[in-house]
């Protein structure tokens, strides 16, 4: 069918209704209808909607020369529909099928015009992604307009023709000009696409990873922990925690972001904490600054000019008012008491 005939009944570019029969004027109520009725049964069994997309298989009719009115309306046309489909059932992205018509048929300049049409759309539009090329790929004109290649293989028109037919069009009713291999194919090749875009437009996880982690200036990033054990000399009474994050949509917590903190001896514990806005992830820091040493107190030995000199205790000079007892000088003389400890100097003297 044309793709005029996938418009609402009601829009103003739809199928003029009197050329149409009543069921084809209705074909986008019946789609939104039925789309309804499966979202309904999957809520009623518990089933959950991970995506709603559509998939267009369409072209044919409007390489006809009668059908078609160019690139440009195409593209209207489409984007119509598929606004519509967003609209009525929050579609999030569609997959074209680029197809083409019945192989050796005279239709290449609309299959072409249809073709860029499509690819165009594809361009224009983020939820617009290509499924499947297949069927385009494999079109062969009609004699007189083939180029010699089939898949960028040269070879003759008959043989080309015969692959064509072959890998795209059904031997015995070939109204959907597809085989049952055809069709595998193009569902698997569009699968892939569809897939590979909902990857890609599903929000990923906000990663809250530190990228890079320095401690003054040195690199202390442990991969597989967020727990470092760090140990500085006494001297060292504050730190400078450096970081960035893997993941520029997260942030550090306010007050557990990069900064320089003051070090009290023995253990400190510093937080780093990073956010999405919701989950924080947290990394700890258990910092050791070591003592101060105090240095082992030594007996002070006395010097040469400091060592007494044992004389024994019997030694005494009485005759001159002089005694020695237990190594001590005494002098008596006029009632005055003099003390000496005797030096190796003093001995000699005495």
């Amino acid at each position: 069918k044309s793709i005029r005939t996938f418009l609402p009944h009601n829009d103003s570019a739809a199928a003029d209704s009197i050329t149409q029969t009543n069921d084809e004027c209705y074909l986008y109520e019946g789609m939104v209808t039925v789309y309804k009725a499966a979202l309904k049964y999957m809520n009623d069994h518990n089933l959950t909607v991970g995506h709603k997309i559509d998939i267009i298989v369409q072209g044919e009719a409007d390489t006809a020369p009668a059908q078609n009115s160019g690139e440009t309306e195409w593209n209207k046309m489409y984007m119509n529909v598929h606004n519509n489909l967003k609209r009525d059932l929050g579609i999030e992205f569609s997959a074209i099928v680029e197809t083409a018509t019945t192989n050796g048929s005279d239709r290449l300049t609309g299959v072409n015009t249809v073709n860029a049409a499509q690819e165009k759309v594809i361009k224009d539009n983020a939820d617009v992604i290509l499924g499947s090329n297949y069927p385009y790929k494999r079109y062969v004109p009609i004699e007189s307009s083939y180029n010699g290649k089939f898949l960028g293989e040269t070879m003759t028109y008959a043989t080309a023709l015969e692959r064509a037919n072959l890998s795209t069009s059904h031997q015995c009713d070939n109204t959907i000009h597809f085989n049952s291999a055809a069709l595998s194919q193009i569902g698997h090749e569009t699968a892939l696409k569809v897939y590979d875009h909902i990857v890609e437009i599903t929000p990923k996880p906000v990663k809250l990873t530190i990228d890079t982690l320095e401690v003054n200036g040195v690199d202390v990033k442990d991969p597989n922990s967020n727990s470092h054990d760090i140990e500085v000399e006494s001297d060292i009474n504050k730190i400078k925690i450096e970081c960035t994050l893997e993941d520029d949509r997260a942030s550090f917590v306010k007050g557990y972001g990069p900064r320089e903190e003051a070090l009290n001896y023995g253990n400190n514990k510093l937080y780093l904490k990073v956010t999405d806005g919701e989950k924080i992830e947290t990394y700890e820091f258990i910092v050791y600054r070591k003592p101060v040493e105090v240095p082992e107190k030594q007996e002070e030995k006395p010097t040469e000019e400091q060592t007494v000199v044992p004389i024994p205790n019997t030694a005494s000079f009485a005759n001159k008012g002089i005694y020695i007892v237990g190594g001590i000088l005494l002098l008596f003389g006029f009632g005055i008491h003099f003390y000496y400890y005797i030096n190796e100097e003093n001995r000699k003297n005495c």
